[in-house]
């Protein structure tokens, strides 16, 4: 249980930093908090089925994130900003794709390699 509250610390921490971090100015704060709170939901019991993924996951996450960035970024270079695009992610509340990635997942991914690394240290 202590091990499981110090993933969901390193997280919440991550996660928060992440956010902070991404020019996401036009991100609806509900959009945030919805998916902090899938990946709350996810967190714990992925954990603990799989305790020494969470480098794997904050890396295929990381990597995805910055393929589907630079993907938009050279249709945009190729085509314009205004290109016509299906605005899926405005109507989400502007979370697009590098967003849920990073820093949704990304942090997770973190936080149960944060967790693997108590649980292997012993009590906390």
């Amino acid at each position: 249980m202590a091990h499981d509250a110090v993933g969901l610390g390193a997280f919440s921490a991550l996660y928060g930093a992440g956010v902070a971090a991404l020019p996401a100015a036009h991100v609806h704060p509900a959009s945030w908090t919805a998916l902090f709170m899938a990946c709350l939901v996810a967190a714990v019991p992925l954990w603990r089925r799989w305790p020494q993924a969470g480098l794997s996951i904050a890396g295929y996450s990381l990597l995805l994130a910055g393929i589907f960035l630079g993907a938009n970024r050279g249709l945009d270079a190729l085509n314009g900003p205004d290109r016509a695009t299906l605005d899926v992610a405005r109507s989400l509340g502007g979370l697009e794709l590098w967003f849920v990635l990073c820093p949704g997942v990304s942090a997770l991914g973190l936080g149960g390699w944060l967790r693997a690394l108590a649980v292997a240290r012993g009590p906390v």
